[in-house]
């Protein structure tokens, strides 16, 4: 018979004791604007108020649930740089009502969550009394493992005025994985990303996601730099505005070098406008954008963008989400050359 090595045997069950103990410590951390204060995120009775408080607490693999209502970064006259901090390997979820015990249960359309960068709740139309709100709404940096941000509202982070928080004013993620699905991003604002921008990653997903209504100079909707494979599916992308170029999305380069690619699956990509426009603005971007942007496949996605042959008005008009523009044509169909035009196209 052979013996027992048992030196090998106290490795093996150690480690098995590691693994189940940390299967064992994932666990659900409830948040509820409403609970009564002094909770520990045990349960909904128990919640924690705060979401940072949540955050702080969670550990790689938590949950994290979130209850309908509206959360800030910061209080009023806050400041502007704190955002809510994504942790790696940890999962948050919103549209919940308070009393679920299952996350099949939550519904993030009737019960939404929001995380808002109006920290004084003076916004108004069309970007005004925009320049005291967040940066940042979420960020993420350098996780080691992806986070999940799914069914919220992430609205009016703005981003253009310290020129080191100039990008992605929902969502800002660098050297980090992250995957965004069920959410609507709207009302964002900053120079690269008005929505969401991610920077430096491996992969990144955004599924059944909204994406409406945000302000970039470049990339409105969203901006994606050196990351190595980028999907995106379900998703809405409409009336986002760029004052330069890019109203729905660009996936490519910061430098040049590293272009990254990207997958596009039954995503609508409609009413996006930039504002930089010379000549015919439909075969100069395609040539451009083919040659610089990264590379692209699109599968059953509907495309109506919005193209016009004029220049459009200078800041700040540019910053008004209902601007005019000249409808010069819609592609149903892309021939296989401009596989992936209308996600780079201006707009």
């Amino acid at each position: 018979m052979k013996p027992i090595n048992l030196r090998a045997c106290a490795a093996s069950c150690t480690l098995a004791v590691l693994v189940l103990t940390s299967t064992t410590l994932a666990d659900v951390i409830y948040v509820k604007w409403n609970a009564p204060s002094g909770g520990d995120g045990s349960s909904w009775a128990d919640a924690f108020r705060d979401l940072h408080d949540g955050l702080d607490a969670a550990q790689p693999g938590d949950e994290i649930w979130v209850a309908q209502g509206t959360y800030k970064p910061a209080p009023p006259g806050g400041n502007q740089a704190v955002s809510f901090e994504m942790r790696p390997g940890v999962a948050l979820y919103g549209g919940f009502d308070g009393s679920e015990t299952s996350l099949d249960q939550r519904d993030w359309v009737a019960h939404p969550t929001i995380l808002s960068g109006d920290l004084n709740g003076d916004d108004g139309p069309n970007f005004t009394n925009v320049s005291d709100n967040s940066d940042h709404v979420v960020n993420a940096y350098d996780l080691s493992s992806t986070a999940v941000l799914d069914g919220f509202v992430v609205e009016r982070g703005y981003g253009f005025d310290d020129e080191e928080q100039t990008a992605g004013g929902g969502v800002h993620a660098r050297l980090s994985n992250v995957e965004l699905a069920n959410c609507t991003f709207r009302l964002c604002g900053a120079e690269l990303g008005g929505a969401v921008r991610i920077r430096d990653c491996m992969h990144a997903l955004i599924d059944n996601c909204v994406i409406e209504d945000n302000l970039a100079a470049f990339g409105a909707g969203v901006t994606v730099h050196e990351c190595g494979w980028m999907e995106v599916q379900d998703t809405t992308f409409r009336g986002n505005v760029a004052s330069t170029t890019v109203g729905a999305m660009y996936v490519g380069p910061s430098d040049g070098f590293h272009p990254g690619a990207a997958i596009f699956t039954n995503c609508t990509i409609i009413a996006n406008v930039s504002g930089f426009v010379t000549g015919d603005c439909c075969s100069t971007w395609k040539t451009r954008r083919l040659s610089a942007a990264a590379s692209y496949e699109t599968r059953t996605c509907t495309t109506q963008e919005r193209c016009s042959c004029q220049p459009m008005p200078s800041l700040p008009t540019a910053h008004s989400v209902g601007i005019t523009v000249v409808l010069l044509g819609t592609y149903p169909q892309l021939a296989a050359s401009w596989v992936g035009l209308p996600i780079a196209i201006m707009p």
